[in-house]
């Protein structure tokens, strides 16, 4: 997803990715596939780009990731 207006909230991805986290990439899903396997997470907010790899979502759906966690993995 790609916002297409200015939000002037930086910390809108990791709010997004928060709020998708447990919906896909939680506990139902990692009873069926490795967490290796799971969907990537992209989202652009505000010209900066965020992208996610499967074990990061499933970490952050545990609550496993802070913020600045969540910057460090998924940053571009």
């Amino acid at each position: 997803m790609t916002s297409v207006f200015k939000t002037g909230r930086p910390d809108l991805a990791y709010d997004l990715a928060t709020d998708f986290a447990p919906v896909f990439w939680g506990p139902e899903a990692l009873a069926t596939v490795q967490p290796e396997a799971l969907l990537f997470f992209s989202v652009t907010v505000d010209g900066i780009q965020r992208r996610c790899d499967g074990p990061t979502m499933a970490a952050l759906a545990d609550r496993e990731l802070s913020q600045e966690m969540f910057v460090q993995r998924c940053g571009t």
